[in-house]
C-alpha cells in the first residue's frame, strides 16, 4: 500500500491529527453512500486524474484484460494518480475514479448474487445490503466528527468508502460462491 494511501486508513489518520492538531478549514459534506465516494460535486478532470488514472489502469492490465488482473492494477493506478495529483482535489478525484470502479463490481456481484437466490435469500441479501450501506454512511459521519474541519482530512473520507466497497464486494462474491457451490 502507498504510504499516502496509508495515511488515509484510521491509524494514519490518529498519528496525523497528532502532528497537526491546530489546523483547521472548511469541513466535507458526505453524501450517502450510493453517490460517488462519499462526496457532492467532485470534479474530476478528463486531461488530469482520470487521464492518468485510465492510462496507468491500462498499462498495468496490459494485454490480459481480465477483471482478476484489473482489480490488481486498481490500486496501482490510484496509487500513481495520488501521486502524480498531490493536492487535496486531486487525491479526493483519484479516490472517486477508484472508487466508480469497485461500485461496478460490487453491483455486478450483487446482481450475480441475487439471480441464484430464491425469494427469502433475495429479501435477506437487499436487508443486508441496506444495512451495509447506512453502517458505512455512519461510519463516514463518525469520521467526520472524529477529525474535525480541516482540508487535509477531506481524502480520508472517500478514501473510508473506497476500502470499504472493496471489502464488500469480496464479502458479496464469497456469499456468491458459497451458494454456487451448494448448488453443485
Amino acid at each position: 500500500m502507498n504510504i499516502k494511501r496509508m495515511l488515509f486508513t484510521v491509524g494514519g489518520t490518529l498519528l496525523m491529527l497528532m502532528q497537526v492538531a491546530n489546523l483547521s478549514a472548511v469541513d466535507l459534506v458526505v453524501s450517502p453512500v450510493k453517490g460517488s465516494a462519499g462526496l457532492q460535486e467532485t470534479e474530476v478532470r478528463e486531461d488530469g486524474e482520470a487521464g492518468l488514472f485510465n492510462r496507468s489502469l491500462k498499462e498495468c492490465v496490459g494485454e490480459d484484460g481480465s477483471a482478476v488482473r484489473e482489480e490488481q492494477c486498481i490500486d496501482k493506478a490510484l496509487d500513481e494518480c495520488i501521486e502524480e495529483f498531490q493536492s487535496t482535489a486531486g487525491q479526493v478525484a483519484c479516490i472517486v475514479l477508484a472508487t466508480e470502479l469497485w461500485e461496478k463490481k460490487m453491483k455486478t456481484a450483487y446482481e450475480q448474487l441475487s439471480d441464484i437466490m430464491d425469494a427469502d435469500q433475495k429479501k435477506a441479501l437487499a436487508s443486508s445490503q441496506d444495512k451495509w450501506e447506512k453502517s458505512v454512511e455512519a461510519d463516514i459521519h463518525l469520521l467526520i466528527a472524529v477529525q474535525g474541519p480541516g482540508t487535509m482530512w477531506v481524502p480520508s473520507r472517500p478514501y473510508k468508502k473506497y476500502e470499504e466497497i472493496k471489502l464488500r464486494t469480496g464479502t458479496l462474491r464469497s456469499h456468491l460462491e458459497m451458494l454456487q457451490q451448494a448448488q453443485d
